[in-house]
């Protein structure tokens, strides 16, 4: 379970969620509204399939600006590094800003934009798991780098496919992390807090089954998605992670809550 450390502020920090939420939201909405147009077949929206503004708004825009907020917040109080900088939170974000601009322009220089920026936030995030020694995190550093790989492939139109299953597969892995192990400490941290009862149970086996079962199963989706072998793994994945799951015994949060209020 990752450990809050104390970490001290440095002059000029700003919190990064603070930008990269916000316009997440904002390119979430903007993007829904433009979608429109391409199913209706105007000209002006027609430079790019619906299926690729879809990738190009979604997959390389919103995801990539909740990851920078989340994760630039989030790793200095992991690893006990200083925080990141403002100069660096305006840079990544013009880069961002850049980046979706060139997307109405040309879907491609928006996607070579967004590859960069995606391989800036990895090269951050790597240097701050590298100088925290922080080996729990490891994970997080391969699968951005295998979604900035995935963005560099797209933005080329080589192996689009795969490039694009690559990307999800990244993010699907992602959030077992963090849904799997950031937010039940998270959880714990609050329950405690208001002076209740933990209500998670950690299992290592099943922990260690569920993350098995999670990189053979998008893998395999990856590489042979049509396969007899990867929907059997779909298949434990889903499983492990229900059993995963149920060790919250969200059935009694009724009884915290009521400390709560």
């Amino acid at each position: 379970m990752p450990r809050a450390r104390a970490t001290k502020g440095i002059k000029g920090e700003r919190k990064p969620f603070h930008i990269f939420f916000l316009v997440a939201a904002l390119e979430a909405i903007v993007g829904a509204a433009s979608w429109l147009p391409l199913d209706f077949n105007l000209e002006f929206a027609s430079r790019a399939s619906a299926a690729e503004w879809h990738q190009n708004v979604f997959l390389f825009g919103m995801v990539p600006a909740i990851l920078a907020g989340f994760l630039l917040t989030a790793l200095p109080r992991w690893t006990g590094r200083p925080a990141v900088t403002r100069p660096t939170v305006n840079l990544l974000a013009g880069l961002w800003l850049f980046g979706r601009a060139a997307s109405w322009i040309s879907p491609t220089k928006g996607l070579v934009a967004a590859a960069a920026f995606i391989l800036s936030l990895t090269l951050i995030t790597a240097a701050c798991v590298t100088a925290g020694r922080d080996r729990r995190n490891i994970t997080i550093v391969l699968l951005l780098s295998c979604f900035s790989a995935s963005a560099v492939l797209t933005a080329g139109a080589w192996c689009s496919d795969f490039a694009v299953r690559t990307a999800v597969a990244c993010i699907v892995g992602l959030m077992a992390i963090i849904g799997g192990r950031v937010v039940p400490a998270l959880t714990d941290a609050y329950v405690l807090s208001i002076g209740g009862q933990p209500l998670i149970t950690r299992s290592r086996w099943l922990e260690t089954i569920a993350s098995a079962a999670t990189a053979g199963a998008l893998m395999t989706w990856v590489t042979a998605p049509q396969a007899e072998i990867t929907g059997f793994l779909c298949a434990v994945a889903a499983l492990a992670h229900f059993l995963r799951l149920a060790q919250w015994h969200g059935w009694q949060v009724r009884r915290n809550a009521s400390i709560a209020v």
